[in-house]
């Protein structure tokens, strides 16, 4: 969804800390970015040539401890930054199963392929998930206290941790999700997990592994997540959007010919019509570049 929502021109910003699945580890992670908090030194670890941090996902890494210490900072300011200025916030919630480290106590974002031997597995309990999702709320409700937060729990499953243990953790998620929603203002549910599951409901919707969903099933859970926070009216500019969108990855089979110069200058004309209410600039300058390049030659 943040990858749509990036596509329709919205202001975004996905993942900049990489992906995280645990509810402790996602709320640990912006509260690091609104409090423009180092990252713990404890958290560093070597693995091979590369460094990288229990807290934060394995896109994350720098052959040198500081190179690392150094590129966490500017994403957690980024963030933070972020997080001041949003109107919504979207919180996916992947597992409840963590890993602790035996070492301090503290759950681990992401192993690193370390040994199991420096962990704990457990299964965090929904007064844990609550607990973290309150520390995280109250500083955020300290510097944006009208943004609305928007929780959901992924459809993806977690087969390698069993599929009793993987129903167990969805189910802690999404009691989890409702005891927070009844009890946070400005939050709220949005259904991918039953849609998913209950709604479309047959693996024709899931790719090859027969886990993650189809491009058809991400659709059809955007048009349901359209519905339901989109007005009409931007829901009809968004159609627009999707119409020029497609004329702009259209490669034309004679480019240069006069049929071809015609479908720039429309697609200039339909990008103009909608300039005022999305940032469509870049596109603008691309197509004006081509019609330039063609008619000079």
């Amino acid at each position: 969804m943040g990858r749509k929502l990036s596509e329709h021109k919205f202001q975004t910003t996905v993942n900049p800390l990489g992906t995280l699945y645990h509810p402790e580890a996602i709320h640990h992670a912006l509260g690091m970015a609104l409090q423009q908090q180092d990252p713990d030194s404890e958290g560093f670890v070597l693995s091979g040539e590369s460094w990288f941090h229990f807290d934060f996902h394995s896109s994350h890494s720098h052959p040198s401890k500081e190179g690392l210490a150094s590129q966490l900072k500017l994403h957690l300011s980024g963030l933070g930054n972020f997080l001041q200025k949003t109107d919504r916030i979207i919180l996916t919630y992947g597992t409840a199963w963590g890993y602790v480290r035996r070492s301090n106590g503290m759950l681990a974002a992401n192993c690193h392929k370390q040994p199991g031997s420096l962990f704990d597995k457990r299964l965090s309990s929904l007064k844990e998930i609550v607990q973290s999702f309150e520390h995280f709320f109250t500083l955020l409700n300290s510097v944006r206290p009208d943004v609305r937060i928007i929780l959901t729990v992924s459809p993806v499953r977690h087969i390698r941790d069993g599929i009793p243990e993987n129903n167990l953790s969805k189910s802690t998620l999404r009691v989890a999700c409702e005891e927070i929603t009844r009890n946070f203002p400005g939050t709220e549910y949005f259904p991918a997990y039953e849609i998913f599951l209950d709604d479309l409901r047959d693996y024709r919707f899931c790719k090859d592994d027969l886990i993650h969903p189809t491009t058809m099933a991400e659709d059809y859970i955007w048009t349901k997540f359209s519905e339901t926070y989109f007005d009409k009216e931007l829901r009809l500019l968004l159609e627009r959007w999707t119409e020029i969108r497609n004329r702009l990855q259209h490669r034309p089979f004679r480019p240069g010919t006069e049929n071809h110069i015609q479908f720039l200058k429309q697609t200039i004309e339909k990008l103009e019509s909608i300039r005022s209410r999305m940032d469509v600039e870049e596109e603008i300058k691309m197509i004006e570049s081509q019609l330039k390049h063609h008619v000079k030659a």
